[in-house]
């Protein structure tokens, strides 16, 4: 069993004089993959939220062009019925 243990995730930290127990690392290997799990996970829903804001800007720029577009066509009829 460790006698010491790491600050942010309570892993193991043997001295020399400590006894080295399989089911300590087994414990620090179910912690570590828990934290790259829940790391993973934040990147993926960061990664989404880049994706629908691109998606955004898009729809927002397509939809500015529209509105141009749509004045050009008023500006040409304008000039017509005079």
């Amino acid at each position: 069993m460790s006698t010491n243990h790491t600050t942010n995730y309570g892993l193991c930290q043997w001295l020399a004089t400590d006894q080295v127990q399989r089911a300590d690392f087994n414990q620090d290997n179910a912690k570590i993959d828990t934290a790259l799990k829940s790391l993973s996970d934040q990147v993926g829903q960061k990664a989404e939220q880049s994706v629908v804001n691109t998606l955004v800007a898009t729809v927002n720029q397509k939809a500015n062009q529209a509105d141009v577009s749509a004045l050009e066509q008023v500006e040409v009829t304008i000039p017509k019925l005079v």
